[in-house]
């Protein structure tokens, strides 16, 4: 006999499940009401909507931002998981229902508003087929302004030193946390990315008034070139998409506002002075090897080509003809971005870089990415974050390169290969320094040597110069004693004044002389004798008979 099993009661969120419900339903009802409010006049003129009002849309970052607050999560992606753990909860389900339809309606109201200014308005048509992968940019043209002190430059001068090259296309009127969020990124293989002599460039269009306040913000936070196609021949020429359904996509609003939340990343405001129904492209990402890698690269192909032939294959792609000049560069993979968070897979970017660097070295893909990961512990910048102190050597400990910090010297130091380092930023790699350390410690030797000399030196001058105010001393206390004055000398010797500051040193002076006078008058010796001091450094006298009359000692103290 089976027992009927009874359902379990619905279970009840607990603190955390209600924020995410309360959140999210709030986001969506905030969203919900913008969208009502767009359509309406939409209705009323497209055109004048998607020029001017549209970037009214642009403040619901400001529900998303007030979601991820409050909910404390780091992106969209960790939001889903969380409804994922409470599928279970009926409220929970109809949250994320809620705020996935409003998105998806949001959507739409963007596709037809597209589809709307394309039956009004001509498109102008492109004026070449769409490029792709194994064609071809031409570096010498257009010419480009470096955004860093507006001056004309080119592709060519820029990247002629790099193997291949990631072009980051972005507009100069959309926030640049995207281009900010793809540095962070790259900054966490920086290493790999240099060892495969990978150059970075940002090119950004727009007018000159949204550039020249974008790009100035935008160079505060990286180091990469920020250059600006004036002339936006890039946008039409690559066949990036447009219009409002890639600028005001829900995707691009949630991407704004968990950038801000979480990474800190600011989020200028839109320029409000600009025909958004001119300016509405979004850009994407290009990896493009260098010209001479570009040439192995068309040879390779040819070669399979030919092998395929003569094995009487059929299935041949078109084949892009290599242009006759020396500056042209193949494209080696290009993403168009449907909107600015559709960012192109980090792997997709490595690999292209990979394939350029390995026909440059004329070595197989397997051997560059273990050359890579043999020598990447010393081409992995230092970082503050990750050093560790140790008592017991007194110095700091990076764990990802395994080197030792020494704050006094700013050398690195590798126990297990007994070798100094030290950090380039040009090459980008840790040099070995212990010749210069060598160098260094001579000199140092040489120098505590020599501050030793002047001391000791120093300090017989000072031994001399007191021998020979003791010397002084004794032959002033002599001709006290000769005029009987024994107070005076007692006060003399316990009062020594230096000579230049002694009142009464000419009164002494002149006193003596005449005692020595009346001393030669009356028939009293002039016998020469010596004054010495002891060798220990206190003063010790022997009686000058110059100064001393026969018979006569010495005065008291001395």
């Amino acid at each position: 006999m089976s027992l009927n099993r009874r359902r379990p009661p619905p279970r009840e969120p607990n603190d955390e499940e209600k924020n995410v419900i309360v959140a999210v339903r709030h986001c969506a009802r905030e969203l919900d009401d913008m969208l009502q409010g767009a359509r309406r006049k939409a209705q009323v003129d497209a055109k004048l909507f998607a020029a001017k009002t549209a970037p009214s849309l642009f403040r619901a970052v400001e529900f998303y931002t007030d979601m991820y607050a409050k909910l404390k999560i780091k992106s969209r992606m960790a939001l889903t998981r969380f409804f994922q753990r409470s599928r279970d909860l009926d409220e929970m389900v109809d949250a994320q229902e809620a705020i996935d339809e409003t998105e998806e309606c949001w959507k739409g109201f963007l596709v037809n508003l597209d589809a709307d200014m394309k039956s009004t308005t001509s498109q102008r048509p492109l004026s070449s087929s769409v490029k792709g992968v194994g064609d071809y940019i031409e570096l010498l043209d257009p010419r480009l302004i470096d955004c860093s002190n507006f001056e004309e430059c080119s592709l060519h001068q820029t990247l002629s030193r790099f193997t291949s090259s990631l072009l980051i296309f972005h507009p100069a009127y959309l926030p640049d946390v995207a281009v900010r969020s793809r540095s962070s990124e790259i900054s966490k293989v920086a290493a790999d990315f240099y060892q495969l002599n990978v150059g970075f460039v940002v090119i950004t269009w727009g007018p000159e008034s949204a550039v020249r306040v974008w790009s100035k913000h935008l160079l505060k936070h990286l180091k990469w070139p920020v250059l600006w196609d004036r002339d936006n021949f890039f946008t039409s020429f690559l066949s990036f998409k447009r219009g409002c359904a890639s600028l005001w996509a829900s995707q691009m609003l949630d991407f704004c506002a968990y950038q801000s939340t979480t990474y800190k990343r600011s989020v200028q405001p839109l320029p409000t002075d600009i025909d958004w129904g001119t300016w509405n492209w979004v850009g994407g990402e290009v990896v493009i090897a260098s010209p001479a890698v570009s040439r192995m690269l068309y040879k390779r192909e040819l070669d399979a080509r030919s092998q395929h032939v003569s094995e009487e294959k059929s299935d041949l792609s078109f084949l892009p003809k290599l242009p006759d000049t020396g500056s042209s560069s193949r494209i080696c993979f290009i993403h168009r971005a449907d909107n600015l968070a559709d960012m192109a897979p980090p792997g997709s970017i490595y690999q292209a870089s990979l394939v350029c660097y390995a026909i440059s070295q004329n070595k197989s893909e397997s051997e560059v990415v273990e050359e890579i990961r043999t020598h990447r512990r010393l081409a992995t910048p230092p970082e503050s974050g990750r050093l560790q102190y140790e008592d017991a050597t007194g110095l700091y400990y990076d764990p990802e390169t395994e080197l030792h910090y020494d704050s006094r010297t700013g050398y690195f130091y590798d126990a297990a290969r007994r070798t100094y380092y030290y950090w380039s930023a040009e090459s980008h790699h840790y040099i070995p320094a212990n010749e210069l350390v060598r160098v260094q410690q001579a000199e140092a030797h040489r120098l505590r040597l020599e501050a030793a000399q002047q001391a000791a030196l120093r300090a017989v001058r000072e031994q001399e110069a007191a021998r020979a105010a003791g010397a002084r001393v004794v032959a002033q206390l002599a001709a006290l004693r000769a005029e009987k004055d024994e107070y005076a000398s007692y006060a003399y010797a316990t009062c020594l004044f230096e000579p230049a500051d002694d009142p009464i040193a000419a009164v002494h002076s002149s006193s003596s002389a005449n005692i020595q006078e009346s001393l030669r008058l009356l028939g009293g010796g002039t016998a020469s004798n010596s004054v010495s001091v002891a060798a220990t450094g206190a003063p010790s006298t022997i009686h000058d008979n110059s100064l001393f009359p026969p018979g006569c000692p010495p005065p008291p103290g001395v």
